[in-house]
Order: C-alpha cells, then sequence, then structure tokens
C-alpha cells in the first residue's frame, strides 16, 4: 500500500495571514487541497492521512468531502513540532495496523504544486532503496559564516542539494528509526533514517515544488497557478 502522510500543523508564523498558510485560499480553494488533489489523482497512491492540529480537523474533512478526495482517511493530531508531528502520524498508522511493507510518503502540506511524476517517481524508488529524499541541486554559490558576519568557508555547489518532500519511506523503517531516537532533534525524516545507517537515495525535484512559507512565496504559487489555469 502506498500512503500519501500530509504534514499540515503548522501555523505560518512567517507569512501575514490570520490562520495558517495552508488554509489561505487562492482562487477559492485553500492550499492544503491544491496538494490532497495532486495525491488523490496520482495512480499509485492508495490512501491518505492529514496530521494536523485539532481546532481544523472538522475543516479538514470537510474539505475532503468537498472536494471529492475519495482516498482520505482520517485527520491524526499533530505535535508542537515537526519532527513530533511526523511521528504521531506515523503512530496513528501503526495504530490502522498498517502492513510494515508499506511506502509512507511524508509531504509538506505547503507544498502545494507537487507535481505526479515525483509522487510517483517516489514510490518506485523507495521499492528498491526503502528510504528516499526529493531534492534538488544547488545553484547558487554557498559558503558558511561561523560569526555571522564574514566567509569562513565556500562550498562545493556541484555537492550541495536543497532537501524537498515527499521523503518517501517503507513504513516499518521510518516508525523504528523515529521510536529509538525520539529524544534527538532532527529537522526532517530523512536525517532519522542516516542516523539508522540507511542510504537515503535522492530523488530527483523541482523548482516549482517549494514550500510557502512566506507572501512572496505566497504571490508566486498564485502566480503559477493563474498561468496553468490561463494554459
Amino acid at each position: 500500500m502506498n500512503i500519501g502522510l500530509i504534514l499540515a500543523g503548522g501555523i505560518g508564523s512567517r507569512i501575514n495571514s490570520s490562520i495558517p498558510k495552508q488554509y489561505i485560499k487562492v482562487n477559492d480553494k485553500p492550499l492544503i487541497v491544491y496538494t490532497l488533489e495532486a495525491f488523490e489523482k496520482n495512480a499509485l497512491i492508495d490512501i491518505i492521512y492529514v496530521v494536523a492540529s485539532s481546532e481544523y480537523f472538522n475543516y479538514i474533512n470537510e474539505l475532503a468531502s468537498q472536494y471529492h478526495i475519495s482516498k482520505f482517511k482520517k485527520v491524526i493530531q499533530g505535535g508542537s513540532t515537526r519532527q513530533e508531528s511526523s511521528f504521531l502520524g506515523l503512530l496513528g498508522l501503526e495504530n490502522d495496523n498498517t502492513n510494515k511493507e508499506s511506502i509512507v510518503l511524508i509531504h509538506d502540506a505547503a507544498r502545494a504544486l507537487i507535481s505526479d511524476s515525483i509522487i510517483t517517481n517516489n514510490i518506485n524508488t523507495c521499492i528498491k532503496y526503502n528510504a528516499v529524499n526529493t531534492a534538488i541541486k544547488v545553484t547558487d554559490t554557498i559558503f558558511c559564516s561561523k560569526d555571522g558576519s564574514s566567509i569562513s568557508q565556500s562550498l562545493n555547489r556541484e555537492t550541495l542539494y536543497q532537501s524537498q518532500t515527499p521523503q518517501t519511506f517503507k513504513f516499518q523503517y521510518i516508525l523504528d528509526a523515529h521510536k529509538k531516537h525520539l529524544n534527538q532533534p532532527v529537522t526532517d525524516d530523512a536525517q532519522l533514517m542516516i542516523l539508522e545507517g540507511y542510504d537515503v537515495h535522492i530523488v530527483e525535484g523541482h523548482e516549482n515544488n517549494f514550500k510557502i512559507t512566506n507572501d512572496k512565496d505566497l504571490l508566486l504559487f498564485k502566480a503559477l497557478q493563474n498561468k496553468t489555469v490561463e494554459e
């Protein structure tokens, strides 16, 4: 079984909105719906879960019904951090007796332009490698600064990648990694797999698969969405 686990617990503190960014409407449709529709339309996805704050449970259920997200199963209570929300989502799958060989695509709800091909490539690559991370190559020169005022070290951009989501894993592997490293803070799920000694294979992402985190990102999403509608 291939499962979309959509993380929608963020509060969107860097965007000018009274509601979390994933519920902001573009062309009268909440951002999270664009994400849900992408997973709904993918032929390989079997079921969709959403991890969110309890105050939005009813709203998400209403959206799933309104926009005919037939693969949607339920909303799971999120946590105070991304790591905790991801873990709670995985525990929710475990409570639903998810097969340990199932493939779980952990995706940010705010990456609302996720493409069908990226979802498909994540699933097919995970079948072979067990753990994969969507990413794009860095094109700008990157350097380190230890004091915030001068360059300490320039990095070779040929070896650098910018992480995106989905991050996709065999269910039992990523669940076990979370349980083992409960008290070790990480910024994403792939880091947990690396801590466990697994190779995490790279799946090519796309520049349009960006995370909407601020007002500029939202304007870009609107522009790209309107361009698609016009075409």
